[in-house]
């Protein structure tokens, strides 16, 4: 009973982490082209 296990990260958490990571990459690029078509 006082094992402790290491539960795996469900893939459905490292999939919404990635996709999280590439939204904000997307967000950031769209920023910046925003802001090169601006000046």
């Amino acid at each position: 009973m006082a094992e402790k296990r290491r539960v795996p990260v469900p893939r459905g958490l490292d999939f919404y982490i990635r996709w999280a990571q590439g939204a904000w990459a997307e967000r950031k690029v769209t920023e910046a082209i925003n802001a090169s078509e601006a000046r």
